[in-house]
């Protein structure tokens, strides 16, 4: 019986000689640059769809905003950064976006994160840029 099928390629997620290293897991190699996983977990702090429960499109625009956002609050005093300032602050950013036609809601979902978690975690994204400064 003949059978068509085609050699398996090793692919980067293979686990031979430590080749998990390469896709990204931390357990086979600390020589494994973090950059990605910031990277992913920055995009992860900077999505507002897990508090506002809306998922805005381009999420690039929305990132870039917010990350815009953050650097401008990271120039008050810290007293004046306030729960609900912040979530005035990100409230007003999302509407302008999505008003001006930049962005568009393509879904609503339910928040699987309290605002106030949320609005904490870019607390401390704003700190990450006030250290940046000094």
């Amino acid at each position: 019986m003949s059978t068509n099928r085609r050699r398996r390629e090793p692919t980067q997620y293979s686990s031979k000689n430590g080749a998990n290293a390469l896709a990204g897991d931390p357990r086979e190699s600390t020589e494994v640059s973090r950059i990605p996983y910031r990277r992913t977990t920055q995009r992860l702090i900077n999505d507002p769809s897990f508090a506002f429960g809306r998922v805005y499109e381009p999420f690039d625009i929305v990132e870039s905003n917010i990350v815009l956002l953050q650097a401008k609050l990271s120039t008050l005093p810290k007293t004046e950064l306030t729960i609900p300032y912040l979530e005035s602050a990100y409230t007003s950013l999302l509407d302008r976006l999505e008003n001006s036609g930049e962005t568009i809601v393509t879904a609503y979902a339910r928040p699987i994160m309290p605002m106030d978690v949320w609005l904490t975690c870019q607390l401390s994204r704003i700190e990450k840029f006030r250290e940046d400064i000094t």
